[in-house]
């Protein structure tokens, strides 16, 4: 913040700023109208249906036998930052990684050196056949650790005390969505009750412990591939997508969301202290930014007497 650049007047120039279009416009510099991700989902009129902004029916997945990796970046029509890194230096490496596969897969771009994201059905990280063959050595270990299913038997209460949390609201929203076998939408989360003994890794992307979990592999990206140690510059894509899953469940008011974002400043914090010790302090540049914000609950606009309202297609 203080020897770099912030930029507070950022503008995002085109519509919707979804997380499909948000990756690829800041990867590639450019706009969906240029590089095709025009959003997370689209009708394609040649195939007369819905398709998901990096689905492929194309490629398989590899890492397990689930459907979450028939996905890569062939919708994507332009070359990202990493892809002309690629280009012009062959030697460099890219690595990508997020809970979602469009957070890793349009950072990573189309040259990729392994772009890995979330399997809602097993907790670990795949890829698909367009990146790999077959998961490297550390990222088969680092899922063989089986750090979500550990998760799943905590409990997730506020780092601080809880009146300590005045960027938010009142715990208890009407305004909040409830997270499985809640009957309010505040804390504490024991998630080893709520999930009564399932494994439900959807629930584990709704908790800080996601953020712990993809700082972890993003750590364990630098040490095993490598990354910074010779003269030619790497990149290390990390796509946090817990943020935006809470934000959407509970809203910009709550306590769930100061608490995650409270969290995911110490994440940060630990992921900078790595690579100041791995790679060097003032030997890499980072940059962090948001592929889209959150809007406040339609019904508390509307019950609050400010704009704001439902719009509903069949």
């Amino acid at each position: 913040m203080t020897d770099g650049t912030n930029c507070r007047n950022t503008q995002y120039n085109y519509i919707p700023t979804f997380t499909g279009p948000g990756h690829a416009s800041i990867y590639t510099g450019t706009t969906p109208s240029n590089h095709g991700i025009v959003a997370n989902d689209w009708f394609d009129r040649e195939i007369d249906a819905v398709i998901n902004c990096v689905a492929d029916s194309n490629v398989t997945t590899v890492g397990s036998n689930s459907a979450y990796g028939y996905c890569s970046p062939k919708n994507l029509k332009t070359n990202t930052i990493t892809d002309q890194l690629k280009m012009t230096y062959p030697n460099a490496k890219v690595i990508s990684m997020s809970l979602k596969n469009r957070g890793a897969i349009l950072p990573g771009g189309h040259l990729s050196d392994g772009s890995y994201w979330f399997d809602f059905s097993t907790g670990q990280f795949i890829t698909s056949s367009f990146f790999k063959k077959e998961l490297p050595k550390w990222v088969l270990d680092f899922n063989a650790q089986k750090q979500a299913d550990n998760y799943l038997e905590k409990e997730w209460n506020t780092i601080l005390d809880i009146s300590e949390y005045t960027e938010s609201g009142p715990d208890d929203s009407p305004y909040e969505h409830l997270l499985p076998d809640k009957t309010t939408p505040t804390f504490p989360y024991n998630l080893k009750e709520m999930t009564r003994g399932q494994a439900n890794y959807d629930l584990f992307t709704y908790t800080p412990f996601a953020n712990t979990f993809l700082t972890d592999f993003a750590i364990g990206s630098i040490l095993e591939e490598g990354l910074g140690v010779d003269n030619q510059t790497d990149m290390l894509c990390v796509s946090y997508s817990t943020p935006d899953m809470v934000g959407h469940a509970f809203g910009p008011y709550s306590v769930e969301i100061e608490d995650i974002y409270i969290r995911l400043d110490l994440e940060i914090k630990r992921l900078i202290e790595e690579l100041e010790k791995r790679v060097g302090k003032n030997e890499f540049m980072l940059f962090l930014t948001g592929d889209h914000a959150v809007v406040p609950v339609p019904q508390y606009l509307i019950d609050n007497k400010l704009p704001g309202g439902y719009f509903f297609c069949r």
